[in-house]
């Protein structure tokens, strides 16, 4: 594997003295408090500047980081070793770790080894074998280990023989560090470099902000080939915290809102959410109009006006020509009694043309097929009986909706106020006898057939028994 990582730092043109340089392995602007010892098994210390920097036998560089510190890859490589079971807080002597307490070793791609110790239990945050690049979090800070207090060892080697990454009088000519700041308190450069910093777009881990519409910003950041990665997306804070009341233009309870920064833009965002939509003139589901699409439960206020279909019937297939009838049962489901005359039964306007060729001279207007000719109290149900006549060519199918429409309020709206017919013409049915012709009813029922029928006719019986009920129902409060 080693090879490989050799062969690779070959081909991206390192430089000819050492390929990989380090940079600071943490954010914080701290520099070196104790240095690499030069002066071998002599006592007392001789740092790479021929100094005091440093104290006897010291084989690394000491950065005074407070506990917690993020610590960072000083260069590209692979994990080959980590250790995290020490305690926090070690002392001078403390032999766990083998005194570097919890710690990190990384290989690097020339060879070179770079290591960090005395990191807080349990604050390492890679594992071995893992490939980590220049920047990236390797663990936390402590003082685990042979430690006097919180700081960062880093150990550096060169094929296996520990080196000093500081160049100096006492050290190597030519130093590890991308820049190794200013003696006596060294703060090394904190960029990574990489092969493609000249050519390349940007510069590995560099970040660019811009806004966003009018709130928030989005940042992007280099890749370590360096090329811009995506744009991320746009975020910022509220206006005001988010206290700004709004309008959001929608219905009922959803019209008060909150100005928010959404995706960079301010938005009025509204506090509730929708519901489900009920029959009580209210707009729940915020759409703007109440009680829209037919809600089937009844809600709080009830609807003056509202009625439900609960029976109907009539022919299913007749003969081009035939007159035939249908029939439906509404209940009056709101607080208003429908009074004579002012609700009637008419076509919808989006099957009026497609029905025009149906139409039974029975009809009160060319769109409507029935008028309420008693009172219905609320609760009560009424029978509204109406004709068609096949057309005499053709044999596409009658589709007809048609809907109870109240003189003081319009279309009902709720919960069903509607019927469908929907009658198939076919040419091989017997030949009917003349159809039913209608007149009003002076008795109590709505609508009531008059005339001669034909006794085959399948939907004609029902309707006479609930006309006979009603006028039996009338009877009985005439003799109260």
């Amino acid at each position: 594997m080693r090879l490989a990582f050799l062969f690779l730092f070959c081909c991206v043109g390192v430089p000819a003295a050492h390929g990989v340089v380090l940079r600071r392995p943490f954010a914080n602007n701290v520099g070196v408090n104790y240095g690499f010892d030069h002066n071998g098994s002599t006592a007392g210390c001789e740092d790479y500047a021929c100094g005091t920097v440093c104290y006897d036998g010291h084989t690394g560089t000491d950065f005074p980081l407070p506990m917690g510190t993020p610590v960072l890859a000083a260069a590209d490589g692979v994990v080959t070793h980590i250790y995290y079971a020490c305690p926090s807080v070690g002392g001078l002597g403390n032999t766990c770790g083998n005194g570097c307490g919890n710690q990190v070793n990384i290989d690097h791609l020339d060879g070179t080894r770079s290591w960090f110790c005395h990191f807080q239990q349990d604050g390492v945050v890679v594992a071995e074998g893992q490939a980590v690049t220049c920047g990236q979090l390797v663990g936390y800070s402590g003082s685990s280990g042979s430690s006097t207090g919180p700081h960062l060892h880093l150990g550096f080697s060169v094929g296996g023989v520990r080196t000093d990454p500081f160049a100096g009088a006492c050290s190597q000519d030519t130093s590890y560090w991308i820049s190794q700041g200013t003696y006596p308190r060294p703060i090394p450069s904190d960029e990574c470099q990489y092969a493609c910093a000249v050519e390349g777009e940007c510069t590995p881990w560099q970040t660019q902000t811009q806004d966003c519409c009018d709130c928030g910003t989005q940042t992007r950041t280099c890749s370590t080939d360096c090329l811009w990665g995506q744009w991320s997306p746009c975020a910022g804070p509220d206006p005001d915290g988010g206290q700004t009341a709004c309008d959001t233009g929608e219905g009922s309870h959803c019209a008060e809102g909150r100005l928010r920064c959404r995706e960079g833009c301010e938005a009025c965002v509204r506090l509730l959410e929708p519901l489900p939509e009920l029959c009580n003139l209210l707009d729940e589901d915020c759409d703007g109009v109440a009680d829209n699409g037919f809600p089937q439960e009844m809600g709080d206020p009830v609807p003056p006006w509202s009625g439900r279909l609960t029976e109907q019937g009539g022919a299913q297939a007749v003969r081009p020509g035939q007159a035939f009838s249908a029939w439906a049962v509404f209940e009056n489901t709101g607080t208003e009694t429908w009074p004579v005359g002012a609700v009637r039964l008419e076509l919808t306007p989006e099957t009026a043309i497609l029905v025009v060729p149906w139409i039974s001279e029975t009809w009160a207007d060319s769109g409507v097929a029935a008028v309420l000719e008693t009172d219905v109290a609320p609760g009560d149900r009424v029978l509204l009986q109406f004709g068609f006549q096949a057309p005499v060519t053709g044999t596409d199918p009658l589709v007809a909706d048609l809907r109870l429409v109240a003189d003081s309020s319009g279309p009902l709206r709720c919960p069903h106020p509607q019927v469908e017919v929907r009658v198939e013409v076919s040419t091989i049915l017997d030949a009917p006898d003349a159809g039913p012709s209608l007149t009003a009813a002076p008795d109590g029922c709505s609508c009531r057939s008059g005339g001669t029928r034909s006794s085959d006719d399948p939907g004609w019986s029902f309707p006479l028994l609930l006309c006979a009920a009603f006028l039996m129902q009338a009877r009985r409060k005439l003799r109260r």
